[in-house]
């Protein structure tokens, strides 16, 4: 087991399983859930305009719907194997599962809103975590006084001397403490041992200590919930929103409780995920997305500049408008708080912005509604249905337009689907013939790289003994020249495979700020440690050498 088969949760990857078993180890299937989840998107994104554009909604909606459909980035990802394009899709169904729980808050909308945000949790936190904190903004500005009140309650029923002694009466809760208690001691003396019989026996970090606290304390509150709590929420709060905390709260908890599971969630969360290269200032990070959506998200540039009228437009309309609807503000509402949040994280890179991004189109949409609406009420009655037939065919002209050109994004954000297409396959044959599968491998690129352990695991059946991500060589990406030095004099790696990827070939990749992990080779040429068993150079796609110990 390694990292990434425990820092992501289970939705992805079980639907690509299960399509790929249906159909067959075919790679070209495998974009199907990107796929659906673009085209979801565009269902959604256009019902939303629809309900919040007005009278003419349905054309600002198409408008929306021709943003989506022609935007490079988002043409890009959904015909790739990668979490975002699905991503975009169940955010916006979450959008509207809160919608419809707003206007009709029932057992049925609520089991839909509650079972939406689950899933976004099981496909990738960060896109659950932005959702969940834009709702309880907008829950909180929308019933301050109800939510005033709950939380006086809270509070008073743990101030009360009977819950306080209830709870000193019961033992799992000194457990719990005593694990939380001895965890912070192994952290604030990083690590601690103890000799018994000759024998030294310690503890470096305190995950499982603190996993076994998490178990403990979900089995309590789950005996609580089954036995008083779930009757006490419904005679006070109603059935819907006992149905909501369950479809949205338990399959997370659940999830949490699984092995290893708990410790990457509060790592992804945090500032411990930081990659360690960029460290820009709060302006170059806006100048960065600025930069990325610019460049990739609008198939002319020219859009860009037409769109932020419209948004500017949709913002006016909400403002002043006559649409009553009391959940239209977390569409930007969600925008603004995923903006702040993404321009605070730490890591940085392009696609953190491609599941928040497109709700600027919604509000795009729907200034352009407004916009037509403004219009049509100026102009004589019989000239209205020719101008509504002339928007809607040339919205429709531009998406076959747009959608007819090949998309073209930058080599940072990805390289696409255009032709001709290069494959890694004749990379990985290079080396894994070389290779017994039996012995320690570490196999490594001049490129951030962490895709190597696929090839391994498809020819082998296994990757024990493969190292191919580089953390443990640095810090992280970029590898520098003291970095490569120390740990080739310590690995136990038995081969060590290199493969090189220069900037002329068609398999480059820029690496962040223009650095890569070159320095690899430099510390393999000037040791003895290792000798050179074999190289090879592949003509316009890279050179692979292969060194035993």
């Amino acid at each position: 087991m390694d990292a990434a088969s425990v820092a992501w949760p289970i939705l992805h990857p079980l639907l690509l399983g299960l399509i790929l078993t249906v159909v067959g180890p075919i790679p070209e299937v495998a974009v199907l859930p990107s796929l659906g989840g673009w085209m979801l998107a565009a269902i959604l994104a256009f019902w939303l305009v629809r309900q919040l554009g007005g009278p003419y909604g349905a054309i600002g909606g198409l408008l929306t719907v021709s943003l989506f459909l022609t935007s490079p980035a988002l043409r890009v990802m959904a015909t790739d194997v990668m979490l975002e394009s699905l991503g975009l899709g169940l955010t916006l169904t979450a959008v509207v599962a809160y919608a419809a729980w707003v206007q009709h808050p029932t057992s049925k909308h609520a089991c839909w809103l509650g079972a939406s945000l689950s899933a976004l949790f099981l496909h990738k936190y960060n896109y659950w975590g932005l959702v969940v904190f834009s709702l309880g903004i907008h829950e909180a500005i929308r019933h301050r006084k109800i939510i005033l009140q709950f939380t006086i309650q809270i509070l008073s029923h743990i101030m009360c001397k009977k819950f306080l002694v209830g709870q000193s009466k019961n033992l799992v809760n000194y457990l719990i403490l005593s694990l939380l208690i001895f965890s912070l001691i192994i952290v604030y003396h990083d690590g601690i041992s103890i000799t018994i019989l000759g024998h030294r026996i310690g503890m470096k970090k305190p995950r499982l200590l603190i996993q076994l606290a998490y178990i403990l304390s979900l089995i309590r509150l789950g005996m609580w919930w089954g036995t008083r709590g779930r009757y006490t929420v419904e005679q006070q709060y109603g059935f819907a929103l006992r149905k909501l905390l369950e479809w949205a709260a338990i399959p997370p908890l659940l999830w949490l409780a699984l092995p290893f599971r708990l410790q990457f969630f509060v790592w992804y969360a945090g500032p411990g995920n930081d990659p360690g290269i960029l460290h820009h200032t709060f302006w170059q990070k806006c100048h960065y997305y600025f930069d990325c959506i610019y460049n990739n998200y609008f198939i002319y540039q020219w859009i860009s500049i037409i769109s932020c009228i419209l948004t500017t437009m949709g913002i006016l309309y909400f403002i002043i408008g006559i649409n009553k609807n009391s959940w239209k503000w977390i569409i930007p509402l969600l925008f603004i708080i995923s903006c702040i949040l993404t321009l605070s994280h730490p890591n940085e890179q392009m696609r953190f912005v491609h599941t928040w991004f497109p709700l600027f189109w919604l509000m795009s949409g729907i200034g352009f509604a407004a916009l037509i609406n403004g219009i049509i009420r100026r102009i004589p009655p019989f000239t209205k249905p020719i101008l509504v037939s002339a928007t809607v065919l040339l919205i429709i002209g531009g998406i076959l337009t747009g959608m007819s050109e090949p998309p073209r994004v930058q080599p940072e954000f990805g390289r696409g689907y255009g032709n001709p297409s290069y494959s890694l396959r004749p990379l990985y044959n290079a080396y894994l013939s070389h290779l017994s599968g039996q012995e320690e491998t570490a196999i490594l690129c001049n490129l951030p790289e962490a895709s190597w352990r696929w090839p391994f695991l498809e020819r082998f059946g296994h990757k024990n003994g493969l190292r191919h991500n580089l953390r443990e060589i640095g810090c992280f990406d970029p590898v520098s020249l003291a970095d490569a030095r120390r740990w080739l004099a310590v690995t136990t790696s038995q081969t060590i495979v290199y493969v090189e990827i220069p900037p002329h070939s068609p398999l480059y990749e820029p690496p962040p700020q223009g650095r890569d992990n070159s320095a690899i080779k430099v510390a393999l040429l000037e040791q003895n440690r290792f000798q050179q068993t074999h190289s090879v150079t592949l003509p316009h796609l890279g050179a692979v050498s292969i060194w035993r110990r």
